[in-house]
């Protein structure tokens, strides 16, 4: 399964236009007067070099003269100005030439063919010979275009969707940048890392160790991300409190003493700190640090909901000793053969998005020598938003190529360093 293109509020969104294009298409069509028009013809004697393209072009442009349209109004007893006549009215030169088409427009079909044959007669009484009357004007028996309601109403559902899928994709894209505070001039642009031709944010935690910006001397999650200008800085610039920004994050630690455990659960006290609905689920399943540093039952976890021996809803814990409270699934105990790179847990990975604001996994590291936990941090990644890189202590510029060659296709927002 590939990662989710747009959340549920962007298809909204499409549905809604899409529905607005059809209503206004229907309204359009009902209130559209259909369009007949009829046409005859004047033929054109030969001189002796003959009806040629000039002199039949000469005789229509005086067919479209004020003082043919005078006579027109005359003959169909109308007491209409010319100008209004002849702006539903054309005469032309016949392609293979010897005549003219007098072609006439009426929202009636009677009028129309009136109005034809009122100007071609109009035409051979102003100018005389060498013109002569031709083929009568018929009635039409349909308008010039099929105007139903359902043809509009169809035109305007596909107007409706390519509207609704380009603001779709630009709300998108606006909620993956970070937000600029009013009133605060737009800062520089960060440097960047540049790796297997990747881009992404750098951001750099200091001076305490990463552990330190949210927890006390016994291991326990006690200070809000506030307290710390840089878990501030990091949660703003995702955009993750005041919910531009991804709405499922994985937290991929490119070397096993990256801290993702704690990176993790400073964004989520962020985001829940502003009043957002958040889950944080440990996918690392080989080995497991969520249950013990947030204080909550171990087991069951994420590896018996894959393994079917729990329900999604023995598996979710509530977040007590954080400053705010938010969600957690534990990876749970050790099991042979659970993966993560499975149908199972990217449904539960959709579901979760569905309903919670804010989803953060934490993926297995990538340096890890078990080709099946890089996989799985793989797939992590395929199923998300966007993508931060935790950096561990010492990693170099190869660790960081690796990381990006590792994750594919996945969205790779940011690369979080600890302090050097």
């Amino acid at each position: 399964m590939s990662r989710r293109e747009g959340s549920g509020s962007g298809w909204r969104l499409v549905l809604v236009l899409t529905l607005i294009g059809v209503a206004l298409g229907f309204a359009w069509g009902i209130a559209d007067r259909p369009v007949y028009r009829s046409t005859a013809t004047v033929v054109v004697e030969s001189d002796a070099q003959g009806a040629d393209s000039a002199r039949l072009g000469r005789f229509a442009e005086r067919g479209e003269s004020e003082a043919v349209a005078r006579r027109a109004a005359a003959i169909l007893g109308r007491d209409v100005p010319g100008a209004d006549l002849l702006a539903d009215t054309t005469v032309e030169p016949a392609r293979d030439g010897g005549y003219l088409i007098v072609s006439a427009e009426a929202e009636a079909p009677d009028v129309a063919a009136a109005a034809a044959d009122g100007f071609a007669r109009a035409l051979v009484a102003v100018e005389g010979d060498p013109l002569a009357l031709g083929a009568a004007a018929s009635v039409p028996t349909g308008p010039v275009e099929n105007r139903s309601a359902a043809r509009w109403a169809g035109l305007g559902a596909v107007l409706g969707l390519l509207v609704g899928l380009i603001c779709a994709a630009v709300a998108r894209r606006a909620r993956l940048l970070p937000p600029v505070p009013d009133g605060a001039a737009p800062a520089a642009d960060p440097p960047r890392w540049l790796a297997a031709g990747r881009d992404a944010r750098i951001i750099e935690l200091g001076p305490e160790p990463t552990h330190a910006l949210a927890a006390d001397e016994d291991g326990a999650f006690a200070i809000a991300p506030e307290a710390v200008p840089d878990a501030g800085m990091l949660a703003d610039s995702i955009g993750i409190r005041s919910g531009s920004g991804p709405r499922s994050l994985a937290v991929v630690p490119a070397a096993s003493d990256a801290a993702a455990v704690e990176l993790a659960a400073v964004l989520a006290i962020a985001a829940a700190g502003a009043g957002r609905r958040v889950l944080v689920v440990e996918a690392d399943l080989g080995e497991p640090a969520l249950a013990a540093r947030l204080e909550v039952a171990p087991a069951p976890g994420l590896a018996d909901y894959l393994a079917g021996d729990a329900a999604p809803r023995q598996v979710l814990r509530t977040v007590t000793a954080a400053p705010a409270g938010f969600a957690s699934i534990p990876a749970g105990e050790g099991r042979a053969g659970v993966s993560i790179a499975g149908s199972r847990f990217a449904a539960l990975v959709d579901r979760l998005t569905r309903a919670y604001e804010l989803v953060i996994c934490i993926a297995p590291p990538l340096e890890v020598g078990d080709a099946a936990a890089v996989g799985d941090a793989a797939a992590v990644g395929d199923l998300v938003d966007a993508v931060v890189v935790a950096a561990g202590r010492g990693s170099g510029q190869a660790d960081l190529d690796r990381a990006a060659e590792l994750l594919r296709g996945a969205p790779v927002w940011a690369l979080v360093t600890p302090p050097s």
